[in-house]
């Protein structure tokens, strides 16, 4: 526990009596956020187990993203998600009310920069990412809700069932399938008119009236109800609708995933473990990475909107953050390629911007190359734990030494040998066994 100043992690290397104790909001620490690396076996789920154990006790909101269903805590929440019959799912259409950094328009681009990243084998064309986009904000309006009238954003938000609905009948308009079906009974209507006998129609007046009025207001309903502020021309133009046969086959799939029509998840104060293995276990990495970057930028934003830390109500003296997003084996959620060093992508601007905010970020993996430059520069406190001996070079880049002062720290003992990095100071440790 905290124990003069922090909560005690390691003892000196050479200097048996030095002591380092973590302490992410003392003076000085310029940010909460923390790096573990470490190789199979260094004890680098027991540390993270044991700092978040130590966010629990300070009544911090711990966010715990599990990949591999190992990290139990004792008193957390407990929160899984499935693929097949999940309880628990999340809703891309939830809307953020802010005129500068939501509304439907800017939704409609992240639900399909989502989609088209996770959830499409080969990506989306050009033409084919705008309809979808269009097919989103239709969506939207289906639920009497326009980008154009902030006052609507406010109103029950569709689901992925909404789409999937849209979807389905605009296909059948592109295949004539809907207004047929009143074309025929219409058709038999007039036909009854034509050639019944005078006597006979006159008797049956009264009724036939009534059926076309029932006609007329099934397709009232239909339409003009729930479509009509739909522009339905637009995807019965030929270009459209050759492009919008190739988008349906993706989505018949996606509408029907359980973890887009299973139950918002209850977070409570403590720790709340987000448990994705089941997507790992049956080799859909990409789902549990969607998930995860889904659950990053929920609670940036949410904490975005809240406002800056410092100037909350009811703030405890000295405390810079309250809520902790971690991620254990992190190299199944960061960004790789290109978008590694995007510094628009979520985990850089986790770093760069969410201090300000009261949300700290706990990232842990086996190699230190898996973080990306913005990563490395951004984070105060780094544990580098013992790594193989052909990633010595790369830590010592990282962390700005010398190969020779990373080898010697990881050969010299066969305990639980580490460097630690805090904004630039750099020291090696051995770690402590934690008993509890």
């Amino acid at each position: 526990m905290v124990n003069d100043g922090g909560l005690l992690i390691a003892r000196g290397l050479v200097h048996k009596n030095e002591q380092y104790k973590l302490n992410l909001e003392g003076p000085g620490i310029n940010n909460a956020h923390l790096i573990v690396v470490g190789e199979s076996g260094s004890g680098k789920t027991t540390l993270l187990v044991r700092v978040i154990k130590e966010m629990q006790y300070q009544s911090k909101t711990v966010f715990l993203i599990d990949f591999h269903g190992d990290m139990g805590i004792s008193g957390e929440n407990y929160i899984k998600y499935t693929p097949r019959n999940s309880p628990y799912g999340v809703n891309p259409f939830e809307l953020e009310i802010n005129a500068e950094t939501g509304g439907v328009k800017i939704q409609s681009e992240i639900i399909t920069s989502m989609l088209n990243q996770y959830f499409m084998d080969n990506g989306l064309g050009k033409k084919q990412r705008n309809i979808l986009r269009e097919l989103i904000v239709d969506t939207y309006k289906t639920k009497g809700i326009h980008e154009e009238d902030m006052n609507t954003w406010d109103k029950e938000v569709p689901i992925m069932e909404d789409l999937g609905k849209l979807v389905n009948y605009i296909r059948k308009v592109i295949n004539a399938e809907v207004h047929s079906n009143f074309g025929v009974l219409q058709e038999s209507i007039k036909n009854i008119k034509n050639y019944m006998p005078k006597d006979s129609f006159e008797k049956s007046k009264e009724s036939i009236e009534k059926i076309e009025e029932v006609i007329n207001d099934i397709n009232m309903e239909n339409e003009k109800q729930i479509y009509g502020n739909i522009n339905l021309g637009y995807y019965l133009h030929p270009s459209v609708k050759r492009v919008f046969e190739g988008l349906y086959v993706y989505l018949e799939d996606i509408v029907k995933m359980t973890i887009f029509n299973g139950e918002k998840p209850k977070i409570t104060k403590g720790v709340n473990r987000l448990d994705f293995s089941a997507f790992t276990q049956v080799n859909k990495p990409l789902i549990a990475k969607f998930l995860a970057e889904f659950t990053a930028q929920k609670l940036f934003r949410a904490s975005m909107i809240r406002g800056q830390y410092s100037e909350l109500s009811g703030v405890p003296e000295g405390s810079k953050f309250d809520r902790v997003l971690v991620f254990d084996e992190s190299k199944l959620a960061l960004p790789n390629g290109a978008e590694k060093n995007n510094s628009y992508n979520i985990f850089n601007r986790l770093v760069s911007e969410s201090r300000k905010y009261g949300l700290a970020l706990f990232l842990a993996s086996q190699r230190v190359e898996h973080y990306s430059e913005e990563i490395l520069s951004n984070i105060f406190t780094k544990i580098i734990l013992k790594v193989k001996a052909n990633d010595y070079k790369s830590v010592a880049r990282a962390l700005g030494l010398k190969e020779d002062f990373v080898a010697d720290t990881f050969s010299i003992t066969k305990e639980r040998p580490a460097i630690i990095d805090t904004n630039g100071s750099k020291h090696s440790y051995i770690i402590e066994r934690f008993k509890d």
